[in-house]
């Protein structure tokens, strides 16, 4: 059987709400070592912040709300999609969420695509 997307997923999302400071997503960013991070408010996945992001808006991105800049939202998959569709979305996408319902979420990056190819 092969593997789908609950089967490579990091089950605890780290992520930022649309009122956060630019700031604190930074500081998020830096202390977990990610490239991105999914912007949910009350279990919705409204959008993504990422550190290129960050880095085009350098100093001036401090002060303002996510809500503000933040960029478009990474798409959410079924847990039993299958890697490959995973793979063709993160061709275009910093990451894919997985929708565990009641509004919890797990998340496949690239990094975790590549571990899971041997």
């Amino acid at each position: 059987m092969s593997k789908t997307a609950q089967d490579i997923m990091t089950m605890n999302v780290e992520y930022v709400n649309s009122n956060q400071t630019v700031e604190e997503a930074r500081k998020l960013i830096i202390k977990n070592d990610f490239s991105q991070l999914p912007v949910i408010d009350n279990g919705i996945v409204k959008g993504s912040i990422t550190d290129r992001l960050l880095v085009r808006l350098g100093e001036s991105g401090r002060v303002s709300r996510i809500r503000e800049i933040m960029e478009k939202r990474f798409p959410v998959v079924d847990p039993d999609t299958k890697l490959e569709t995973v793979r063709h979305l993160l061709d275009e996408y910093h990451a894919v969420l997985v929708d565990k319902g009641d509004k919890d979420y797990g998340i496949v990056t690239k990094h975790d695509l590549l571990k899971a190819m041997k």
